[in-house]
């Protein structure tokens, strides 16, 4: 230690101009990082949601939740597997290190899914990814509503005919918003033609 701080004391001017060099370098990097008010520290995550209807919250977590979270834990990079499991309703959520690109970890997870999907009971719908989404992501809620004097409905019900303008006309055309990550439709009367057999 004692050699070095000579060296640096002979040459002083080699000290002095790598010190202006360090500092300029410092200055530049200090006015190119990018900064943000409000930082999005969220983790990459991948949520898995998986509908089964008719099973209890505790048939859904043993018969869909834990075989989705051990197919998951064996992926590289995964740093937290946890479920919530409800009324005919399975969501795994995928935690990923920081450095992962999110559409990499969607794509091991995409992946993964395929390969377990015939473990699954019968009936059940298959596993689908969630939206790109963080814990700062914006969530809009919207509500359709129709004055049934003014309104031709086609001999629907309302809800019914509401719901139908929100899947394919509404939902559609905001899906073409920049920004927006997903439109999820809840209510109303999804219109659904059944064949009966008489035996």
């Amino acid at each position: 230690m004692a050699k070095m701080l000579e060296i640096l004391l002979r040459s002083r001017y080699l000290v002095l101009i790598l010190l202006a060099g360090i500092l300029t370098w410092g200055y530049y990097s200090y006015r190119d990082i990018p900064r943000d008010a409000f930082p999005d520290i969220s983790p990459v995550m991948v949520p898995v949601f998986c509908e089964a209807d008719g099973l209890a919250a505790q048939e859904v977590e043993e018969m869909i939740s834990q075989p989705v979270e051990t197919a998951m834990s064996g992926l590289p990079d995964v740093t937290l597997v946890k479920s919530t499991s409800g009324f005919g309703l399975s969501v795994v959520y995928v935690y990923f290190k920081d450095n992962v690109n999110i559409y990499f970890a969607r794509q091991l997870v995409s992946e993964r899914l395929s390969a377990m999907s015939d473990q699954l009971p019968a009936g059940v719908s298959k596993p689908e990814l969630g939206p790109i989404s963080t814990g700062l992501g914006q969530v809009f809620i919207y509500y359709l509503e129709a004055d049934e004097s003014r309104v031709n409905t086609e001999g629907k019900a309302v809800d019914t005919w509401l719901r139908e303008l929100n899947d394919f006309v509404v939902k559609r055309q905001l899906q073409t918003v920049p920004g927006v990550t997903t439109i999820l439709s809840m209510g109303g009367h999804v219109l659904q033609y059944q064949v009966r057999l008489d035996a």
